[in-house]
C-alpha cells in the first residue's frame, strides 16, 4: 500500500479498552499535575529576570524596585515587615482587580542597609529592563 493511499483514506481508530484507559488516566494526570517549583526561586538573595530577554520572573513574596534616587528601595510584599529603616506606604494603590490588590499586598520605602538584611532573609525578585 502507498502512503498517498493511506492519507487520503477515511481514518477509522478502534481503540481496545486497554488503551482507552491509559488515554483516560493521562488526561486525568495532566489535568491535575501541580506546576513547577524551581528550587532556586527558594534560596535568599536578590533574583534579577529580565522579561524583555525572555526570561521568566521568580515566584517569591518580595519583589523590589531601587528608589528614583538610589537611596532607597520599593518593596512589594503580602508579608508584615518591621525594623529600622523599613516605612510602610498607606495606602498603597494597587490597580482594581490586580493579583496584588486581592492578595492584600503592602508597600514599604526601605533604606539600603535593612535591604541588606532582607537579602539575607529572604528570596527577593528584582526587575532589570533594557534602556
Amino acid at each position: 500500500m502507498d502512503h498517498q493511499e493511506i492519507l487520503e483514506g477515511p481514518v477509522n481508530l478502534k481503540l481496545d479498552g486497554a488503551v482507552h484507559r491509559f488515554c483516560a488516566q493521562l488526561h486525568a494526570c495532566h489535568a491535575g499535575m501541580a506546576k513547577i517549583i524551581y528550587l532556586d526561586d527558594h534560596r535568599a538573595g536578590v533574583h534579577r529576570y529580565c522579561p524583555e530577554m525572555g526570561q521568566r520572573k521568580p515566584e517569591v513574596q518580595i519583589e523590589a524596585s531601587l528608589g528614583y534616587n538610589g537611596s532607597h528601595y520599593f518593596v512589594d510584599t503580602p508579608l508584615e515587615l518591621k525594623g529600622r529603616g523599613i516605612v510602610e506606604i498607606v495606602p498603597a494603590c494597587w490597580a482594581f482587580g490586580s493579583k496584588k490588590g486581592v492578595e492584600g499586598w503592602r508597600v514599604y520605602r526601605v533604606i539600603e542597609r535593612a535591604f541588606e538584611k532582607l537579602e539575607r532573609q529572604y528570596p527577593i525578585a528584582m526587575e532589570n529592563l533594557l534602556d
